[in-house]
């Protein structure tokens, strides 16, 4: 019974999903007619000004936030698996943090701006830090603590997080911007090759 409820959730869910998958495409500063978009899903014409807007501008925006969105949920739920506790989440273990810091390196010092080199970046530093938390909330005697795993966490995410504040305040305007636009996790500009990184993540 409660397996069969599951699925009716998530087959509404995929329902909504879909639903919304569709405004956004039709809405944005320039209005485009659900029948149009689907037009353009079903044969696109890249001489239809409708179309390309479709096609170069929102279909890799709605991606790149559909994949986003799974990401972080995955990621969250795995912080709780291996927390085991229900409120737990990547920032708990310094993984956002060792992230930021790993970006707002390659920025500064690398002048790095392209998706690709964000999601390697932020892949190394969040792993660097997750080593480092999970050696910190080790105990010899019982092995890994969860308890342990959050203050090792949160004392490590404090350090880097003023480490990465530190770098910003003193970056060029370029870098700063760069950086802000990663933090803030827009997708405004996403492209299909963000997507891909994404997908592929």
């Amino acid at each position: 019974m409660r397996q069969r409820r599951r699925r009716w959730w998530l087959a509404i869910g995929f329902i909504v999903l879909a639903l919304l998958a569709l405004a956004s495409l039709a809405v944005g500063s320039r209005p485009i007619p659900p029948a149009t978009v689907l037009a353009a899903l079903r044969a696109y014409d890249p001489g239809n000004d409708l179309h390309l807007v479709v096609w170069q501008l929102r279909v890799p925006r709605l991606i790149t936030a559909v994949l986003a969105g799974a990401a972080l949920g995955l990621a969250g739920a795995i912080m709780q698996a291996v927390t085991r506790n229900a409120l737990a989440e990547p920032g708990l273990l310094g993984i956002n943090a060792g992230a930021a810091v790993a970006v707002v390196l390659g920025v500064t010092l690398l002048g790095l701006t392209r998706p690709i080199h964000y999601v390697w970046l932020a892949a190394l530093g969040a792993g660097l830090a997750g080593a480092v938390v999970f050696l910190l909330g080790r105990a010899h005697e019982t092995g890994t603590n969860p308890v342990r795993l959050v203050l090792a966490g949160a004392g490590l995410s404090i350090v880097l997080g003023a480490i990465t504040g530190i770098m910003v305040i003193n970056a060029s305007p370029i870098a700063f911007d760069n950086f802000r636009h990663w933090a803030a996790g827009s997708v405004e500009g996403a492209s299909f090759e963000a997507a891909v990184v994404l997908a592929v993540g």
